[in-house]
């Protein structure tokens, strides 16, 4: 679910992905969370892979919301704030080979 005007200050002015995750998290699962302006080129801002923590994949502050034991709630928020780019859409991939 995409998100706007979260009221965690992490996400705040963010487009956001928010989603629930296995906890533990099998070990073969590869999550990536994605962003675009045109869905033709997409840009990952956060991954995790089995069991590790999340990666926030761009510069400064991460903007990685997670909270809850089992199942895992996570938000992750784009890589650029909503004001000055209206056209953003987010994805979430998993990979399980």
């Amino acid at each position: 679910m995409a998100l706007r005007n979260d009221p965690d200050s992490l996400l705040s002015d963010r487009l956001a992905l928010s989603f629930s995750i296995a906890n533990p998290n099998p070990t073969d699962v590869t999550y990536v969370v994605q962003a675009s302006d045109d869905l033709g080129s997409w840009t990952s801002v956060a991954s995790k892979t089995g069991t590790g923590a999340w990666i926030w994949l761009g510069s400064g502050t991460s903007h990685i919301v997670t909270s809850g034991s089992g199942p895992v709630s996570v938000k992750v928020g784009d890589l650029v704030p909503a004001s000055g780019n209206p056209i953003r859409t987010m994805r979430l991939k998993v990979n399980n080979p």
